[in-house]
């Protein structure tokens, strides 16, 4: 006679005790893709059979994770990367340029907060400038003599002269009349008389040129000398 109950076979025969032959339980597979339920007679292949009433095996498959990418990384950080920056003032400090940012930092704090007013000292400057060119024209023209002239051409019986206020600068009386022009408009504070002397200086630039191209002209070797040995409106700078 043969019963069947739960997977399990029962064998009864005359007169003996019941014996049980266990079958093994069907393999399980759960839903989730993460659990794999193996039987005791399912494995590998080439590895022995579990035995039987053993509790089968619960296999979890690893899965590779994979690197977070640039796009993600990206889309976390702020519109500035605050971070990256941070990390990378924070390396080799001190060799940046950081004394320029301070500085411009500093110079931006007092333009905001001025803390003392200059006034008196521009006050100072302007007149010191209005005095030191009419010292200039005045020099000059002590120096220049017979040489004077009011046209770029050298006159017909010109010398040239690098002594006196002309061993300073090559045209002290244009230098004076720039001065007086600028220490003038910052005297009075008239924005006017500042452009006119901004235009002033242009012309004299080009004034000068074609006065020293004249004098080139006539003194190529000595005026060539002079001119590499001083400057030509303000002393050892311009």
């Amino acid at each position: 006679m043969l019963l069947h109950k739960s997977s399990s076979l029962y064998l009864l025969g005359p007169r003996t005790s019941s014996t049980v032959c266990s079958l093994p339980k069907p393999s399980i597979v759960g839903k989730s893709r993460n659990l794999v339920v193996r039987s005791a007679s399912s494995g590998e292949p080439g590895t022995p059979p579990q035995e039987a009433g053993k509790t089968p095996e619960v296999v979890q498959p690893t899965e590779a994770k994979e690197p977070p990418s640039s796009s993600s990384q990206q889309e976390n950080e702020d519109f500035f990367a605050s971070d990256e920056l941070v990390q990378e003032l924070k390396q080799d400090f001190g060799k940046r340029g950081e004394v320029f940012f301070f500085a411009q930092a500093a110079a931006m704090v007092l333009i905001v907060f001025c803390p003392f007013q200059l006034q008196g000292l521009l006050d100072l400057f302007a007149t010191l400038m209005l005095t030191t060119g009419l010292v200039f024209i005045a020099y000059g023209l002590l120096s220049l003599g017979r040489n004077l002239s009011p046209m770029p051409q050298p006159r017909q019986k010109h010398t040239l002269v690098t002594t006196g206020m002309y061993s300073y600068v090559r045209h002290p009386m244009y230098a004076g009349l720039l001065l007086t022009a600028f220490g003038l408009a910052a005297v009075t504070r008239n924005e006017t008389r500042l452009a006119l002397a901004l235009g002033l200086w242009f012309i004299l630039e080009k004034k000068t040129a074609k006065e020293e191209e004249f004098l080139c002209q006539r003194y190529p070797e000595e005026y060539e000398q002079y001119k590499s040995q001083v400057k030509k409106f303000v002393p050892f700078i311009y």
